[in-house]
């Protein structure tokens, strides 16, 4: 059902303002020592943006990445706002009017730490915002990494499969159809060895995890209409809905652990791959920490709708020694990772004084296991 518009009582200085469908308000905040830049990123057409949008339009002095030569947009990545070091600003992301609802999808923020880490590797705050709902999540995975689709249970399987197993009852667990969309993805893609050798990334059918001494065989399938992992024991039953609901599962405390080391497995799996392929030009794709939160009101987030987290415990660090899911666990660690790393939220229209508006705000903050080290020495950026 979709939001009503709101009037919104300001008590501190008894002016109404309407809530606002049209927008969404992203602050921005950075407690890293060093100064960033807020790259947003667009797909360059003018149809996909809404008028005068200031990426697609961007100045020669802001624009980080040129547009297509057809596409009527000149610029596909610009700098939206430039923090210092413990400096918080506020953004206005305009939405468009598609079929009835205010929506925009694809908005990508990326940081750029001038001089010190490319904005183009880093790891972006993806949004989608439709009135009725909005998604978001962080996404860390190595550029260079190349995925396909070994399990039958992923939600989009055999969207570029990997020349995956097919399965008859695709239909039964809520996945989207096994329609063909283009070529598949075949083993040896980017002339990088075949599967077997380690070099394509995604969800196996089945992998060993040692649990408390014990070597377990955890086999990651989806209930019907569930739209998360669970761990069974064994898939010897024939995969009907009966049969799925009734298979016999790993607790959950042994659940969370196995998917915390496979998805880690599969993030190492993804920033090997960048390595074969680009060599010292490999990159992590992530460099300092950082969140994104809901807000409830100015100063609060919105408790129900889940913090996006991702903490980088040691940056300077070799990547082959992190264990990704220790601090990033809701954290995309590899390309088809959506029932760990996608939250959906309905938050509240939070004020702003800063830009005069009434809208669902949400908090990307950069750096912030450095928060408690400002408190009281804060610059909010006009």
């Amino acid at each position: 059902m979709k939001y009503l518009h709101l009037s919104i009582l300001l008590l501190c200085c008894f002016t109404i303002i309407n809530a606002d469908e049209s927008v969404r308000v992203i602050e921005f905040r950075n407690f890293c020592e060093t100064p960033i830049d807020i790259v947003s990123t667009i797909t360059p057409f003018p149809e996909n943006v809404p008028p005068g949008d200031p990426v697609c339009y961007a100045s020669e002095a802001t624009c980080k990445q040129p547009g297509s030569a057809s596409g009527g947009c000149h610029c596909s990545a610009a700098v939206i706002a430039s923090l210092n070091s413990r400096e918080t600003t506020q953004w206005k992301e305009q939405l468009m009017m598609v079929n009835g609802q205010w929506t925009r999808g694809s908005v990508n923020y990326r940081p750029d730490f001038v001089n010190v880490y490319p904005w183009s590797e880093g790891a972006p705050a993806e949004f989608t915002f439709i009135e009725i709902v909005d998604y978001y999540d962080i996404s860390m995975i190595p550029p260079g990494c190349r995925s396909g689709h070994w399990n039958q249970f992923e939600n989009d399987y055999c969207f570029g499969d990997a020349d995956g197993p097919k399965v008859d009852h695709i239909g039964l667990f809520n996945t989207q159809d096994c329609w063909t969309k283009g070529d598949p993805i075949s083993p040896g893609f980017a002339g990088l060895p075949a599967p077997s050798e380690g070099y394509y990334c995604g969800m196996p059918t089945s992998f060993d995890f040692s649990y408390n001494g014990q070597r377990l065989t955890i086999f990651p399938v989806r209930k019907v209409g569930i739209d998360s992992w669970f761990a069974a024991k064994d898939l010897t039953l024939p995969l009907t809905p009966e049969n799925t609901n009734n298979m016999q599962f790993w607790s959950d405390e042994i659940k969370d652990a196995a998917f915390d080391y496979i998805r880690a497995e599969l993030y190492q799996c993804c920033y090997a791959q960048a390595v074969a392929l680009r060599g010292d030009e490999a990159t992590p794709g992530i460099y300092r920490s950082f969140t994104i939160q809901a807000m409830a009101t100015p100063t609060t987030t919105y408790s129900e709708c889940e913090d996006r987290v991702c903490l980088i415990r040691n940056p300077n660090a070799d990547p082959t020694t992190w264990v990704t899911t220790d601090g990033c666990q809701k954290g995309y660690q590899y390309p088809f990772d959506d029932f760990y790393s996608t939250q959906l939220c309905t938050p509240p229209a939070v004020p702003s004084s800063d830009l005069g508006v009434s809208a669902k705000t949400y908090r990307v903050t950069y750096c912030p296991e450095n928060e408690f080290l400002f408190v009281g020495n804060f610059t909010r950026k006009q």
